[in-house]
Formats: structure tokens, sequence, C-alpha cells
């Protein structure tokens, strides 16, 4: 399970984002999981069934760790964490 000490813990918290401060909570930000650093991806989306991120940097085919968890409150999450020597797995700025 995808972790972070910014993720709303509940409701009203998580609407709260979407209201004031969305834009540093979903879509693509960097930011730190279990110790490492990367890019986290999230979307309110709760009626869908799945979500990946695709793009050039996987060829446009999801690999399995790049489909996102969905959390109690709709919205899904994925973190890609930094290579070894520090390069993001995709460019963001």
């Amino acid at each position: 399970m995808y972790t972070t000490s910014s993720t709303p813990k509940h409701k009203s918290h998580s609407h709260n984002h979407t209201r004031t401060t969305g834009y540093k909570y979903y879509g693509l930000n960097r930011g730190e999981c279990d110790g490492r650093t990367g890019v986290w991806y999230r979307e309110w989306a709760p009626a869908a069934k799945a979500v990946a991120l695709v793009g050039e940097f996987n060829d446009w085919e999801p690999k399995e760790n790049h489909w996102a968890v969905r959390n109690e409150f709709g919205t899904w999450e994925l973190f890609l964490p930094d290579g070894r020597d520090g390069t993001p797995m995709i460019w963001h700025r």
C-alpha cells in the first residue's frame, strides 16, 4: 500500500484538497514514499475500474508497477520511485 503524510484522512479533508490546493495533491507531483524520492500520480475517479499511467517512459504500455491503487474516497494513487542514480522515472517540472 502506498502511503504519504499528505494523504487525506477523511472525506472532508479530501474535498478541501480539490477546492484550495488540489494542484499540490492531484496529478503529478514530486514527493516521498517509504523514504524514497519519486513522483506521485493521483487522480480522483471514484467510478473507474482501473487506472494506469502510460506515456513515452513506458512505450505507452503500462507495466505491472504502473497501475494505481484506489483509496476509500475514490482517489487513485501511484508512486514511481526515482532510479538508483536519482533520475526520475518520468520527467516532471
